[in-house]
């Protein structure tokens, strides 16, 4: 090779050079040249990116380069001129429009014969779009790392592993998010890199099918199963990830699939209830349900008998290994009186081991082959009733779901049952009830009440039985109205009938029937809806005893009144005797009383007068002594005359019980007060008497009543007399306490108070006995019969006469007469 001059050199080098520039020029991409230590710019052609210069310029970086950028462009510049190697950087640069973008910039070295740089010649292009792109990606990329790591729903990225024949037969977990963890109890650290044979140990071959497909057809395909490695139930998404890989989207629905599950499971079992024809067949296929469902090997139903204390199971469905638990039980033998007490309030009973539960009696429940129960008891009206048992033979830990589901089951059948139990008792009480309805011999119907503006007017036969007709009269009556077959029925019918209808209270009664000419024995109740006025009505024929009793009634009538007679007869002869019996009484006492006279008030004034007699006759008699004796004469004629004068009063009272009429008594009173006007005026006595009545009485008697009275308490005295009359009208039925008043009766209560000398209260009644005298007869005159009189006037009226007294105080005389004899 020839040798060159320096000045050839540096001519083949400016010749390179301008080959190089109208290379890069002819490309796309961006050439600067910049001096050796990068402080001056020599020029850059910007290419629509970066502004163009043509002149050398120093401080480039701060039209070129971020602020935040030049530290790390100015680091990798310093590096590139310590190691005089190439320059290379992605920055972030100013474009030409004033926003910021980014390059990559590429620069070598132009060295001199010593090595040393002489400048730097560089392309630069505009990687903006990608940055972008890139930054996008990271974006995008954290985004899902974010997401990855904080979604609640599982996620996994698998690989497939296939056979020699492109057949899928396992896979291999790439990738796992944290949710995994806890919706499989895998662990997430220790997943990736396994098979799903090596942790999922019996995975369904179906698996490996399903995600074949998924990456073969690069399908999205979505399921819903139950994972038995896992013992859960899961939703899940599997979508193509990539060559030979999936991505699994998925999240534990145990819970859902339990409570659809459940429900599916109480809609079979209350579809069964609804088929129900027979309670033992259907309890029977819904335990054997129940058994297998629940998983345990026994499910019982019992009735309880609080007052036994017994449970008796009488359906159940059982394991053939299974003790059967059918017949009676009493609850001692069993449960613990804790168990008795929750069942009676309605709590559900749930025993996970028995070995392990203090409630249980764990021997007992051994001999029945339990090892956990559920009993589930039914309340109607405050009683324990019913009880459903689930029993396993070994320990069983039920979940809640598990416990609601058995108590809704629980509730259903129960409901069912009771409202088999009342059609069974319906069935047979309305076949009861036919044979009743057909074979009686009363009359029966239903009817339904016509009303018309809320009145009763009509009504209409509904049902009848076969003796309706001979009870009534009354053929082809279904669907007629009583007004149509009967129209002169009586209002009377409608009235009672729309009355029950209306109010509900059953009524029984006996009428006639005037339009069907018969009697009736009735008695009729309300049925069905209220709105309906529906009524039955039970009814028997009963003109026949009617009749009868009519017949029965007249010769009782009859035979009543020949008895009234004959008592009426009997009785006025027995009150004629009693009459008499009385007055012939009467008339004994009075003799006695006369006979007491006479051998003593009469003899005693004759006796003086004999006395007084002889004694004028004796010779030495002086004038004074004759005259003595004369008065002495005089006094006991004048008490003979008025012990004569009362005898009589006496003895002609009651003979006058014919001449009753309307009395004045204020009158009666002015008449006694005149006849003792000179006695009221010696003794000063002061009368006050109250407005008296006018009342049927015997004037002569009721003016001896009086004078007796007055004068009596005139007469015992020893001071200024004050006499005092009250009166008042009074109901006999307020006065049955004193005497036997009549009760319809009114009666005037007169009171005589005076300040007499009194008398003991306990001879209150002996004082109106005849000649009876209390107090010394020389000290206050008197016959003692004053007050004899007073009562037998009293008695001659009907009434009643008391006394009662305040020894030395004075007397009360109350008299009780009726108003109207």
């Amino acid at each position: 090779m020839p040798a060159h001059s320096p000045n050839d050199e540096n001519q083949i080098l400016i010749g390179s050079e301008a080959k190089l520039q109208a290379f890069v020029s002819a490309t796309s991409d961006i050439i600067y040249e910049m001096s050796a230590d990068w402080h001056q710019m020599n020029f850059i052609k910007g290419k629509d990116f970066l502004t163009t210069t043509v002149d050398p310029r120093t401080g480039w970086t701060g039209i070129y380069i971020p602020g935040e950028e030049k530290q790390r462009v100015w680091e990798h510049i310093q590096k590139a001129i310590e190691t005089k190697g190439i320059f290379e950087l992605e920055h972030r640069v100013i474009k030409l429009d004033g926003s910021i973008g980014w390059t990559f910039s590429r620069a070598i070295p132009i060295l001199d014969e010593q090595g040393e740089i002489v400048k730097w010649f560089g392309a630069a292009s505009d990687i903006t779009e990608r940055k972008l792109a890139q930054q996008e990606i990271q974006k995008s990329e954290q985004k899902f790392r974010t997401l990855f790591e904080s979604m609640e729903e599982g996620y996994t990225i698998c690989e497939a592993i296939r056979d020699a024949n492109g057949k899928m037969i396992d896979y291999r977990f790439l990738q796992v998010n944290p949710a995994l963890e806890k919706l499989t109890g895998l662990d997430r650290n220790q997943t990736p890199g396994k098979t799903a044979r090596e942790v999922l140990k019996g995975l369904d071959e179906k698996w490996f099918e399903i995600y074949q497909k998924v990456i073969d057809t690069r399908q999205t395909i979505k399921a819903e199963d139950y994972i038995p490695p896992l013992n859960k139930w899961y939703s899940l998404t599997a979508f193509y990830y990539g060559p030979e890989q999936f991505a699994v989207l998925f999240d534990e629905i145990t819970a859902r699939k339990r409570v659809e599950t459940n429900l599916a499971f109480l809609a079979e079992i209350s579809q069964d209830l609804t088929n129900l024809k027979n309670i033992e067949d259907t309890m029977s296929i819904i335990g054997g349900k129940i058994v297998r469902f629940f998983n345990v090997t026994i499910c019982a139903f019992g009735e309880i008998d609080e007052q036994l204390e017994t449970a008796t199971i009488f359906s159940e469905w059982k394991h053939a290994n299974m003790t059967s638990w059918k017949g009676a039980h009493h609850m001692d033998d069993f449960h613990t009186e804790d168990y008795r007490n929750r069942s009676r309030a309605g709590e559900t009973y749930v025993v996970r081991d028995v070995k392990t539960d203090s409630r249980t009696h764990a021997e007992q429940m051994a001999t029945l082959s339990i090892g956990s129960l559920i009993s589930v008891p039914l309340i109607r009206n405050g009683q324990w009733r019913y009880l459903l048992a689930l029993g396993d033979s070994q320990a069983h830990d039920w979940r809640e779901d598990e416990i609601k589901l058995v108590e809704e089951i629980a509730v259903r059948i129960w409901v069912r049952f009771e409202k088999a139990r009342a059609e069974e008792a319906l069935t047979l009480s309305e076949e009861k009830y036919r044979t009743l309805f057909n074979s009686i011999d009363e009359g029966f119907c239903t009817i339904e009440v016509l009303f018309e503006n809320g009145k009763p007017v009509d009504y209409r036969f509904l049902e009848m039985n076969p003796a309706f007709a001979l009870q009534t009269g009354l053929t082809n009556a279904a669907g007629k109205t009583i007004r149509a077959l009967a129209p002169k029925h009586e209002s009377f019918w409608f009235e009672i009938y729309g009355k029950i209808a209306q109010t509900g209270k059953p009524q029984r009664f006996e009428h006639k029937a005037e339009a069907l000419n018969r009697w009736f024995d009735v008695f009729a109740f309300r049925i069905g809806d209220p709105k309906e006025r529906k009524l039955a009505v039970l009814f028997n024929d009963i003109a026949v005893r009617k009749t009868a009793e009519k017949t029965l009634q007249d010769f009782a009538d009859t035979l009543e009144r020949q008895v009234s007679e004959r008592t009426a007869k009997l009785q006025k002869s027995e009150n004629e005797l009693q009459d008499r019996n009385s007055q012939l009484q009467q008339t004994i006492t009075q003799l006695e009383s006369f006979n007491h006279i006479a051998s003593h008030d009469l003899q005693e004034p004759l006796r003086k007068i004999q006395i007084f007699a002889s004694r004028m006759n004796e010779a030495n008699a002086t004038i004074e002594k004759k005259e003595a004796y004369l008065a002495g004469i005089n006094s006991g004629t004048a008490k003979m005359r008025e012990l004569i004068d009362d005898l009589l009063v006496y003895s002609r009272l009651g003979s006058g019980k014919s001449n009753f009429r309307e009395t004045n008594l204020n009158e009666v009173l002015d008449y006694v007060r005149a006849e003792y006007e000179i006695l009221i005026n010696e003794r000063k006595a002061v009368i006050i008497s109250a407005d008296l009545p006018i009342l049927k009485a015997i004037p002569f008697e009721m003016r001896q009543l009086f004078a007796n009275l007055i004068s009596n308490s005139i007469k015992f005295c020893e001071r200024q007399p004050e006499i005092r009359i009250t009166c008042k009208v009074v109901a006999g039925e307020n006065l049955s306490g004193i005497f036997k008043a009549k009760k319809n009766a009114d009666y005037v209560v007169i009171s005589l108070t005076d300040n007499g000398i009194g008398f003991e209260n306990e001879n209150r009644e002996k004082i109106f006995g005849l000649f009876q005298r209390l107090e010394n007869s020389q000290k206050f005159p008197g016959t003692g019969i004053g007050l004899s009189i007073a009562e037998k006037v009293v008695k001659d009226h009907n009434g009643f006469i008391a006394a009662t007294s305040d020894k030395g105080k004075g007397s009360v005389f109350t008299m009780y007469l009726p108003y109207r004899q």
